[in-house]
């Protein structure tokens, strides 16, 4: 099996102090950006106990839904105590074919980033998609337009700040 090092999209940005409405709507609007360039990239399910159970709580992606994923007991105009946390996973049953996708929004960044991170499969027909250049780099321009982030963690491992 060949080594690839593009296993993982990981943008961050520090200081950038959002409600739960507007965390929300931001990533409902990322969500439908990234099914509009790849509609691979738009089946999410929620986590649970096993795959099984997982699979039966497909994410949607309705402003109430959404915004019950980052906080169930929080008002529209409520900021988070350090950032408003959500994360799906595409529902492949084989591991090597599984993605997830998650944001921590909103926060002031005194103790950490505010960050979306999409990590790819290690196999399969989107894993073999994303190995072309063109193709990530197409993708990382999406996050980078959408989230505008301060940097993103380069296939080194380290961060390259933009």
């Amino acid at each position: 099996m060949k080594h690839y090092k593009r296993q993982k999209i990981i943008v961050a940005w520090h200081y950038r102090k959002l409600t739960l409405k507007e965390c929300t709507e931001s990533f409902i609007i990322f969500i439908e950006r990234l099914k509009l360039f790849d509609l691979r990239l738009y089946n999410w399910y929620e986590g649970a106990n096993s795959k099984t159970e997982a699979i039966k709580n497909k994410a949607v992606f309705e402003y109430g839904y959404m915004k019950n994923r980052f906080c169930k007991n929080c008002n529209d105009d409520d900021y988070p105590e350090f950032t408003f946390d959500i994360g799906f996973w595409n529902g492949a049953l084989k591991d090597e074919e599984a993605m997830s996708i998650s944001a921590s929004l909103g926060g002031e960044a005194k103790f950490g980033n505010n960050n979306c991170i999409l990590s790819l499969p290690s196999q399969g027909e989107i894993f073999e998609y994303y190995q072309v250049q063109t193709n990530y780099n197409r993708l990382v321009e999406l996050f980078i337009d959408h989230w505008k982030p301060e940097k993103i963690m380069g296939d080194d491992g380290k961060w390259i700040y933009l």
